[in-house]
C-alpha cells in the first residue's frame, strides 16, 4: 500500500514513533507541527488519510475537525484523531466532529498503523490493493516488480514511486510542483528539471524501446498516464 498520510503532531518522539509504524506498512508519511501550517499544506494537496493530534500547536483538532466536515473540498477526508489521556469527552466530541476514528495517549504506533489501514480499507479500499494495473502494465506494490506486456520492466526507486502514483489515478494531470512534493517531500531540494530527467527515465524503461504515449506530457500543465493509450507492439 501507498496512501498517503499526514500527520499533525509537535512531539518529536511521539511523531518518530508513529512514522516508523506506518512506513513499516508501506505509508508515505509527512508531518507538520501547527495548525496553520496544517492548514496551508491541505490547500496545496490532500492526503489520503489525516492523523490529527487534538491539542497541537495553533489549533484545537476537534474544531479543525468539525470544520473540515463542513468545507466541500475536505468534507470526506479520512479523519483519525488523538486525545489526550483520559480525556473521554475529547473523544466523544472527536467522533461528534466528524472523525472516523480516534485514540487515546499514550498510544500504541502499532495499533495506530491498524487503525490507519482499517480506515483506509472501509473509505478508499483501493489504495490497499497490493497490484496496480493500467492497460497491459502491471505494478505489484508487495514484490516492488512492475510487468508490461508479461516482461519485467527494471526501474530505481524513483521511479517505481513516479510509477505507482501516477497509476493510482490514471488519466489525471500532475502537475511537476506536485510530482514533486509527493515523490520526493514538500520541501525536498529538487527542482522541475530533476521530476522531468525521471519522468524521462520512466517512460524510456516502460516503454521497451517501442514509440508509446502512455505518459502524456499536457504543455504547460505536467504529466499524465493514460488508461486507453494504446500501445504499439
Amino acid at each position: 500500500m501507498s496512501a498517503r498520510i499526514l500527520i499533525l503532531q509537535d512531539n518529536e518522539i511521539l511523531l518518530l514513533a508513529m512514522q516508523q509504524a506506518l512506513e513499516s506498512e508501506g505509508f508515505t508519511i509527512t508531518h507538520v507541527g501547527d495548525g496553520r501550517t496544517l492548514t496551508e499544506r491541505l490547500e496545496r494537496s490532500l492526503p489520503d488519510l489525516l492523523i490529527l493530534d487534538a491539542h497541537a500547536p495553533g489549533t484545537n483538532g476537534i474544531d479543525l475537525c468539525r470544520s473540515l466536515r463542513l468545507t466541500p473540498a475536505t468534507s470526506k477526508l479520512p479523519v483519525l484523531m488523538i486525545v489526550s489521556e483520559g480525556a473521554t469527552h475529547d473523544r466523544i466530541a472527536s467522533l461528534s466532529a466528524g472523525a472516523d476514528d480516534c485514540m487515546m495517549k499514550p498510544i500504541s504506533p502499532i495499533e495506530l498503523a491498524i487503525r490507519a489501514r482499517n480506515i483506509l480499507r472501509r473509505l478508499n479500499p483501493r489504495l490497499l490493493h497490493h497490484v496496480l494495473a493500467v492497460g497491459d502494465l502491471t505494478l505489484d506494490r508487495d514484490t516492488r516488480r512492475v510487468h508490461r506486456r508479461e516482461q519485467e520492466v527494471r526501474l530505481g526507486p524513483k521511479e517505481f514511486r513516479l510509477l505507482e502514483f501516477l497509476m493510482e489515478s490514471p488519466g489525471k494531470v500532475w502537475t511537476r510542483p506536485a510530482l514533486k512534493a509527493c515523490i520526493w517531500g514538500e520541501h525536498a531540494n529538487v527542482d522541475e528539471r530533476t521530476v522531468d530527467l525521471h519522468v524521462t527515465r520512466l517512460r524510456k524503461s516502460i516503454s521497451l524501446g517501442k514509440p508509446d504515449k502512455l505518459i502524456r506530457t499536457v504543455r504547460g500543465k505536467g504529466y499524465s498516464l493514460e488508461e486507453n493509450s494504446k500501445s504499439r507492439r
